[in-house]
């Protein structure tokens, strides 16, 4: 049939006399074509008439594009129907008709009719009724023998015409996930594929140096940081991150599975804008220690200019434990943090030693104030008494000096009288006195030296005291540091007036 056909329209091409008036000189009878195109046409006729239709087809589409003859797309479909291109052979037929002269198509339309049927009776078609941007639609026969063929674009989502048999049938579209199914495809049927894709969707997780900085992704509000498992289509998502008082952070980021993270690292703005600048002032005056918002140094009596909101506040001094707690800054204002500050393990030992130094050193003092008053009395009274035992030691020591034995003993009582000593009778209770004075004056002399001891070591306990008590450590943590003297207010220029600020 098929050669039947292609002969027959070698016969069309020449049969017309109008076609035969025009023929320009030189030209061949028999297929109304010349040079290259009449060649390719008769060689196209041959290789059909050879059952070479592979062949035929390529020499018949080469006639065509070099005489634009639209009576060749007749040739060029039967061929692609022979070769089960039922596609190719039903777009061929649908222009020959819409070019062909309508004499032409009207005396072939049995043959056309015959070809139509043969498409209908030996393919079928997959329509991919889908509006997803993007389509892209994959057929493969399961039985191996040809390629795959790939529509795009609108053309993915129009009827595909395809020979008798299984096909797998891919579908991808921009922002869904791909989806594989297979399908037969019966003679003259139509196999419909309108279940949506599922949206291809990602997650992402945004973290940043900044808690509570918004999360903008393609514009839209999602919520605060640290944001984890946000859910977003597959694909380039815009991220924004900001907060007041930072300078904004964006990216692009190819969004795909679980894996996608944003760090976002913000800033802060400098200069602070002074309607939105806050200020930190550590309430109590602590002597070297820093402060640090987020990290990051400041002033600790409020001379710079942070970021307002939510902060987490770190205070650090070399004899201090370091301390953090969270702090919400107010905009346009000093916020006063009072802080209690810890002595570090090492300092508070210290502290404890230099305590107990200056208590024991409070304790010898006391004892070397006891001992030296102790010890001046004591002294001063066996002075007195050595001093007195002396006086009456020399005044017996000048009665003996006198001749009469009477004399001396009347002189010595004399010296008794009113004492409480009885008086003496004989020369010989005379020398006992005297012998008992010597003894007193010793016992003078000795207290008044162990009086002198006690005066020296009370003295030594004041000074070791007052040693102990100068050396020791002072005691800076007994009670916390003074408060802050508050801020006096501020005049500064705005582009609006001015800002008053404390």
């Amino acid at each position: 049939m098929i050669r039947r056909t292609i002969l027959s329209v070698a016969l069309v091409l020449a049969g017309t006399e109008a076609a035969a008036q025009r023929r320009p000189r030189g030209q061949e009878q028999g297929t109304g074509l010349t040079g290259e195109a009449d060649e390719r046409f008769r060689r196209g006729i041959s290789l059909a008439g050879e059952n070479n239709y592979s062949a035929a087809l390529v020499e018949f589409r080469r006639a065509y594009d070099v005489s634009r003859n639209a009576l060749i797309l007749f040739n060029v479909a039967a061929m692609e129907i022979e070769l089960n291109h039922f596609a190719e052979g039903q777009d061929a037929l649908n222009e020959y008709q819409r070019s062909a002269p309508a004499p032409v198509v009207q005396a072939r339309r049995a043959q056309i009719d015959a070809l139509q049927m043969r498409i209908r009776e030996r393919s079928g078609t997959i329509t991919v009724a889908l509006p997803h941007p993007g389509l892209r639609v994959q057929l493969q026969s399961l039985a191996g023998n040809s390629a795959a063929i790939v529509r795009e674009g609108a053309a993915a989502s129009a009827a595909i015409r395809l020979p008798i048999g299984r096909y797998r049938v891919t579908i991808t579209a921009s922002g869904f996930r791909q989806r594989e199914s297979e399908h037969d495809v019966a003679a003259n049927s139509d196999v419909r594929i309108d279940t949506a894709l599922e949206a291809a969707v990602a997650t992402l997780t945004i973290r940043s140096n900044v808690e509570g900085a918004e999360v903008k992704i393609d514009g839209r509000s999602v919520g605060f940081t640290p944001l984890s498992a946000q859910t977003v289509p597959e694909g380039e998502r815009r991220v924004e991150v900001s907060r007041p008082g930072y300078a904004p952070f964006s990216a692009s980021i190819a969004a795909q599975g679980s894996a996608g993270v944003v760090d976002a690292n913000l800033g802060w703005l400098n200069p602070m804008p002074t309607e939105l600048a806050a200020r930190l002032v550590l309430e109590r005056e602590y002597s070297d220690v820093s402060c640090f918002i987020d990290d990051q140094r400041v002033d600790c009596g409020g001379s710079d200019s942070v970021p307002p909101g939510r902060h987490t506040l770190r205070v650090t001094g070399r004899d201090y434990v370091r301390a953090e707690q969270i702090v919400q800054l107010d905009a346009g204002r000093a916020t006063r943090v009072d802080v209690r500050l810890v002595p570090t393990p090492a300092v508070r030992e210290a502290q404890e030693r230099g305590i107990a130094q200056r208590r024991i050193g409070f304790v010898l003092g006391g004892i070397g104030v006891a001992a030296t008053i102790g010890g001046v009395a004591w002294t001063a009274l066996s002075i007195r008494d050595l001093n007195e035992t002396a006086e009456a030691q020399d005044s017996i020591e000048g009665c003996r000096q006198l001749l009469m034995p009477m004399q001396t003993i009347n002189c010595v009582n004399e010296l008794l009288d009113g004492t409480g000593i009885p008086p003496v009778m004989t020369l010989l209770q005379v020398g006992e006195l005297n012998d008992d004075l010597v003894v007193s004056r010793d016992d003078a002399t000795l207290q008044a030296g162990l009086g002198g001891g006690l005066l020296g070591l009370g003295v030594i306990g004041i000074t070791t005291g007052a040693i102990l008590i100068a050396t020791a450590p002072a005691d800076r943590f007994s009670s916390p540091p003074p408060r802050r003297a508050r801020l006096a207010p501020q005049f500064s220029p705005t582009l609006n007036g001015f800002a008053l600020r404390f």
